[in-house]
């Protein structure tokens, strides 16, 4: 059957408390690296056939010694062929969920609503005849002759609770990374062959979902249940588009339009956003913090004759914890 547009999860990211950890080797591939915020990587259940990785044995002691950081490979994302693997890892290393890290939303388009293609919307983006109404900078990236229509159109930077990203999603598997599968779920929903894909994108960080909630009253993100949930991710996408990400043309009244024709859902969590508003407190402070250490490296390095890897960990230290509540 046609579909005018196709959802997914491009990004899963999750924080878990564990008990076992020490029962990871017996089912997972070590791998021989690690980052700078943790000791040992490991792959589920290896790395050729990678299904989660796994990030754990934190290297600060401002952390949860036994915090893992999982995150589902892409191709098992768009399949949803993970939750029974997920369900056994819990149980066998005595995982406890803590929260989301980070999670993407993608929906795949050709036309929208108002006989627009991507292409003529992404061009109307760049001459700024239709924009966005969301406080985050915008950016376009045009081809490299600087002419045509915009490759790429961003709202938000690295500080900002969402970023929204539009994108030429064929030309991306064409000339970077191609994914046989996200090819063939475009077949299946009988998306024009020879014709471009184009994608919106949403990707937000975890202090932001403690705004949605259930009819409860409830934060709809601490429940695994909802995360593993793919009706739930439609309504939460759904609600961002319909009430805070509103395109607009602007010239005239600027009027509010609605362009893109949105996943179908099942009424279930009533999911609502509690308040919309800019941080305040200790988290814009930490965010202040990270900001004075990135833009003045140097200068403090030279000055308190820091290791030139310390400042650097320290940085990576604290954008981490502003990540994992």
């Amino acid at each position: 059957m046609s579909q005018l547009s196709l959802f997914n999860i491009d990004w899963l990211q999750l924080a878990f408390i564990g008990e076992r950890l020490d029962l990871i080797d017996t089912v997972c591939q070590i791998q021989d690296f690690q980052t700078s915020i943790f000791g040992k990587i490991a792959s589920y259940p290896d790395h050729e056939h990678e299904m989660f990785n796994l990030s754990y044995m934190p290297k600060s002691k401002i952390l949860k010694h036994n915090l893992l950081i999982l995150k589902v490979n892409n191709k098992f994302l768009y399949s949803q062929q993970f939750k029974t693997e997920l369900t056994n890892l819990i149980e066998f290393l005595k995982l406890k969920f803590n929260n989301v890290t980070r999670i993407d939303y993608a929906l795949d388009f050709q036309f929208l609503r108002a006989g627009l293609t991507g292409s003529r919307f992404i061009e109307l983006l760049g001459k700024n005849i239709i924009d966005l109404k969301y406080k985050g900078k915008k950016t376009i990236i045009f081809p490299s002759n600087h002419g045509g229509t915009p490759e790429y159109v961003r709202f938000g930077n690295h500080s900002s609770e969402f970023n929204i990203y539009i994108y030429n999603k064929t030309k991306e598997l064409q000339e970077q990374k191609d994914k046989p599968y996200i090819r063939e779920q475009w077949k299946n929903c009988e998306f024009l062959e020879n014709f471009p894909v184009f994608r919106l994108e949403i990707s937000f960080k975890p202090d932001k979902t403690k705004f949605f909630l259930n009819k409860d009253n409830h934060n709809s993100f601490n429940n695994l249940n909802n995360i593993l949930n793919l009706n739930f991710h439609k309504n939460i996408f759904n609600y961002l588009i319909k009430n805070k990400f509103r395109f607009y043309y602007t010239l005239g009244k600027k009027s509010m339009v609605d362009l893109f024709y949105l996943p179908e859902t099942r009424e279930d969590s009533n999911v609502r956003m509690l308040v919309d508003y800019d941080l305040k407190g200790s988290d814009n402070y930490i965010r202040g913090v990270i900001n004075f250490l990135e833009k003045n490296n140097n200068e403090i390095r030279a000055y308190y004759t820091i290791d030139s890897n310390a400042l650097s960990e320290t940085v990576d230290i604290l954008k981490f914890i502003y990540s994992v509540k």
